[in-house]
């Protein structure tokens, strides 16, 4: 008897596998077993993702490195960017507004250390968030630096002068103690009216501004604080003392 080849013995076995069916058509259904085939699972099969070796760990634990991919860093890089077109392209000739302010501010965190750190902290933002914010933050502050200098209050603002109210004006700061003042007054000779719907006074004011620098800062910059000098409507065409209420503070370029 002759040893059939490895080809052969293929052949026959595949010739073999395609009869079964005639066979089983010959079967009757009375003669049919079924027998129930339970599978395992390989003891030792897994799914197994493929990771570069050069991926990083916390890349292959889900936390992507990737800025783009983080939609709030994201959202903040695209303002600081915002912002820093603003300053570069600022001119006091065209524009009374050095820039914009966004939710969150970000321009100060951009210029003081000490800001930066507060926001980081406040709004819950990771190192790698971080990383990510501190070179565009520093680029902004670059900006700044160049512009800021031709940023300076119109004299305009301190065109009337009241000792007494500026004094007042200067007190209702902060850090009213410790601020330079450059230069302070009050723009309207007039009180301005504002009144309810049915035209009854609330109270009457005046716009008094305080151009200082802040020596409890940690940025080389100044301050232009709006105050309101206020009255309140006491009733018969009279009104009640004079206060004061810091209403804005804009960073500025010093003298």
């Amino acid at each position: 008897m002759k040893t059939l080849k490895p080809g052969i013995w293929l052949t026959s076995i595949a010739c073999l596998v395609a009869a079964i069916p005639l066979l089983a058509e010959h079967t009757t259904s009375a003669q049919i077993t079924i027998v129930p085939v339970t599978f395992k699972e390989l003891p030792n099969h897994r799914t197994t993702t493929w990771a570069s070796p050069h991926t990083s760990t916390a890349r292959r634990n889900g936390d992507s490195l990737d800025p783009q991919s983080d939609a709030r860093l994201e959202i903040l890089l695209e303002e600081i960017n915002k912002r820093k077109k603003e300053v570069e392209t600022f001119n006091p000739a065209e524009r009374s507004q050095l820039v914009t302010m966004s939710t969150p501010e970000l321009f100060l965190p951009a210029i003081s250390a000490r800001a930066r750190a507060a926001y980081y902290k406040r709004d819950h933002l990771n190192e790698r968030q971080q990383a990510a914010l501190n070179p565009a933050l520093d680029s902004l502050a670059a900006a700044a630096a160049k512009k800021l200098a031709l940023f300076k209050p119109d004299g305009s603002l301190f065109a009337f002068r009241n000792p007494t109210a500026e004094l007042m004006m200067k007190q209702s700061l902060k850090n009213g103690a410790v601020v330079k003042v450059n230069r302070s007054g009050i723009k309207e000779s007039v009180w301005l009216i504002e009144k309810n719907e049915v035209g009854i006074p609330l109270d009457r004011y005046k716009h008094g501004y305080i151009w200082a620098r802040d020596n409890s800062d940690d940025h080389p910059y100044c301050h232009l604080y709006t105050i309101h000098l206020i009255q309140n409507y006491a009733g018969g065409g009279t009104y009640g003392a004079l206060f004061a209420r810091l209403s804005d503070d804009v960073i500025v370029g010093c003298p």
